[in-house]
């Protein structure tokens, strides 16, 4: 068996991983747990007593070797808290876990928060248009893709497509908002830069992202703004209307004047009022819903 210890000084990653965060990869030559023999296992540790994480790389010169692994394996896995994978919680885990038990070792990941970035992140790769759901359609978007080497090491780097989640759910201050015709453009402050710029059109919207920075361009159309639902299968569209109505509502609507929404006509239609130009209550809660629904693509 080989072992490896390495500080990744080269790959930027989220700096909002919790301490005690660990990025884990395994290798194998097959998919069935009882027939496949591992072959090697990368693991990431992230502590804030180290500002440098720390790759251990174990790989595997001979059948026995697979005893060795785990073992080592999963005595670093103990002193984690918060594991991250992509699919692991669909492979790893339970491949790891399973091998435990064959050897009688006790598995490491009782307890333990998990994070599998292959779920987390489907949203982000339709928003963000990638080929696919794949680690390094998403790696390979990030300035430091030549740097990374391994699964583990991509894993690292893709954890700052967080912000971005981070920002639509919510994480940006207010800094203004001005009027152009006829259109609001709202300025955002991000709480952590977003890894690379991004532009979004989307109907009646569109936004741009960069470092630190957001710009929300919202359209008005004939002097009203549309607020879009993202709970789609609660509303009904109004094709004479041309805006969709709550389903309580629409109940007492003739069924030969109603269909079901879609994503791109669930919206009702709100006056502009300049007091959405303030920092205020209203402001927020039509930025909040303006994001969700560029999130829902």
């Amino acid at each position: 068996m080989i072992k490896k210890e390495i500080l990744l000084s080269k790959i930027p990653f989220s700096h909002s991983l919790k301490d005690g965060t660990a990025i884990l990869d395994i290798t194998t030559d097959g998919r069935y747990w009882r027939t496949s023999r591992l072959l090697g296992a990368d693991l990431i540790r992230i502590s804030a007593a180290q500002d440098i994480p720390v790759l251990i790389s174990w790989i595997s010169e001979k059948e026995q070797d697979e005893y060795d692994i785990l073992t080592q394996l999963f005595k670093e896995i103990e002193n984690s808290s918060v594991i991250i994978t992509y699919n692991g919680t669909a492979f790893d885990v339970p491949h790891l876990t399973r091998k435990a038990q064959a050897y009688a070792l006790f598995s490491p990941f009782s307890g333990k928060e998990f994070r599998d970035l292959f779920i987390e992140y489907k949203p982000l790769a339709i928003l963000l248009g990638l080929p696919s759901r794949r680690l390094e359609d998403f790696s390979e978007r990030l300035p430091s893709a030549s740097f990374l080497r391994n699964d583990a090491e991509r894993l690292l780097a893709v954890t700052c497509f967080d912000s971005f989640i981070s920002f639509f759910r919510g994480s940006y201050r207010f800094v203004s908002a001005a009027l152009e015709r006829d259109v609001i453009i709202y300025s955002l402050s991000l709480r952590e830069n977003v890894p690379f710029r991004v532009s979004l059109p989307d109907g009646p919207f569109y936004i741009i992202l960069e470092g630190g920075l957001a710009k929300l361009s919202v359209r008005i159309i004939g002097g009203k703004l549309r607020r879009y639902y993202t709970n789609i299968k609660d509303y009904d569209y109004l094709p004479a209307e041309g805006c969709a109505i709550h389903k309580s509502m629409s109940a007492f609507v003739e069924k030969n004047r109603k269909e079901k929404a879609v994503r791109t006509n669930c919206f009702t239609l709100i006056n502009y009022s300049g007091k959405l130009l303030e920092d205020n209550e209203d402001t927020a809660k039509y930025i909040s819903s303006v994001l969700e629904y560029l999130y829902s693509r």
